[in-house]
């Protein structure tokens, strides 16, 4: 059996994302689209202020969710009061993202200069929109993914075995890098590939019919849906994005009696979050 691969996608600008797009090109493939759901790469290394105040129903053992953004007024609500999306209440915070979709009319890897959302005018970089104005949240109106990095996470590994073989870190950097130094690597990393990604966009659907792969799409700026055929595709979209909490007997009446207890290491962002807690509840 011959195979004639020429148009390949990549779902996922993480790390492994952008190796592999970089290692494709390399091998001479010119036709590669990298589709990521967030609006800049570095996938779960992108930190979000954002928790869950309240987790969707327990247990949570399907991996098989399409995980949903928050926009302008619900990351405003979620700095506040708390804010309901998807079956989460979310909380303190203002920006994430991971995954993505494409229009070929609307939701371009690079959309045109001085393009007006929401009556403001925008800059656009990476196929994203840019909000000059906003300070207080760096993302303006685009579509963000909670993270499950938390505020003092480094490392676990030293930073020689951390960095990419053709690309060390900085020797300024501790031996145990905090996320937000990794995440910029990463991001530099992929400076050189970001011509190939399609930003906010999200993938919904990848079947096979005959020998070609149909990737059907979601743009999180326009809600366009777009299928695209290739020769082969590559998921390289992690699996540290959707939490995980086994069927521990009683959990859903745990849940049902006190929805706001049960955490998932997802949401934690720093200690003192929990200072002065006492459970008092018992079943």
């Amino acid at each position: 059996m011959t195979f004639a691969i020429k148009r390949i996608a990549i779902i996922g600008a993480g790390p492994s994302g952008v190796t592999a797009a970089k290692f494709l090109l390399s091998a001479g493939f010119a036709h590669i689209d990298i589709y990521e759901q967030r609006h800049k790469t570095g996938g779960v290394w992108n930190y979000t202020p954002q928790i869950a105040k309240q987790l969707r129903k327990v247990p949570l053992v399907d991996p098989n969710v399409i995980e949903e953004p928050l926009y302008g007024a619900q990351k405003q609500s979620a700095k506040t009061n708390g804010s309901r999306t998807n079956g989460v209440t979310l909380t303190n915070g203002h920006t994430s993202a991971s995954n993505g979709v494409k229009n070929e009319d609307t939701t371009t890897r690079h959309l045109k200069n001085g393009a007006t959302t929401n009556g403001t005018n925008k800059e656009h970089q990476n196929g994203t929109i840019r909000d000059e104005d906003s300070a207080e949240d760096e993302d303006g109106d685009l579509p963000v993914f909670i993270s499950p990095m938390y505020d003092l996470l480094e490392t676990n590994i030293p930073i020689e075995l951390m960095a990419f073989h053709d690309r060390p870190l900085a020797e300024h950097l501790p031996l145990f890098p905090k996320h937000e130094d990794v995440n910029k690597y990463i991001q530099e990393y992929a400076e050189d590939t970001e011509h190939l990604i399609i930003f906010s966009t999200q993938v919904i659907d990848v079947h096979k019919e005959h020998d070609e792969w149909h990737v059907k799409s979601k743009s999180l700026i326009s809600n366009d849906e777009t299928t695209k055929k290739y020769d082969a595709v590559v998921i390289s979209n992690g699996h540290y994005s959707i939490e995980y909490i086994p069927a521990v007997e009683g959990i859903r009446e745990w849940q049902d009696r006190w929805p706001e207890r049960i955490k998932h290491s997802k949401h934690y962002r720093k200690p003192e979050d929990y200072k002065n807690m006492v459970s008092r509840a018992t079943i």
